[in-house]
Order: C-alpha cells, then structure tokens, then sequence
C-alpha cells in the first residue's frame, strides 16, 4: 500500500486578511481570474489555470493560496481552492 504525501498545515490568515483589506482593489482588478497570494502579497494572476501554474512555478511559492475571483460578484466574492 502506497502512502500519500502529508502536507502540513498552514494558517492562511496572512493571505486572508490580505485579501479583506484588498478586497476592491481585487474585484476591480481581477475579476474572472485566479490569483495566488504568498502571505501579504499577490504573486500572480491570470484567467489561464496552465499560465497561472507558470508563474506560480517561476515564483518560487511551494504550497500556494489560490483563489478564483468571479466575473459576476452577487454572492461570496471568492472561491478558494
């Protein structure tokens, strides 16, 4: 029997409240996109999930924090994956 990979748990209230306190300027800027957030910072965006894993790859994040910001905001602004 094949053992899985264990990933380790990581807060993410870093990303979180990066994303409360840039909230408009990700729905103005981003929406229709997935974007990658490393911490307090945004490492990359793009509609494309193959170039978003691109440049999630060139940045040097190893477990990213992505989320999908929607075209069409009538709910919960984000979907995170």
């Amino acid at each position: 029997m094949e053992t899985a990979d264990v990933v380790p748990k990581i807060s993410r209230e870093r990303e979180l409240d990066w994303m409360n306190c840039h909230r408009k300027e990700i729905e103005s800027n981003y929406k229709g996109q997935w974007i990658v957030i490393d911490g307090d910072r945004l490492v990359a965006a793009s509609a494309d999930i193959k170039e978003l894993k691109s440049k999630i790859k060139a940045s040097g994040v190893v477990i990213p924090f992505v989320v999908y910001v929607p075209e069409t905001i009538d709910g919960p602004t984000f979907n995170i994956l």
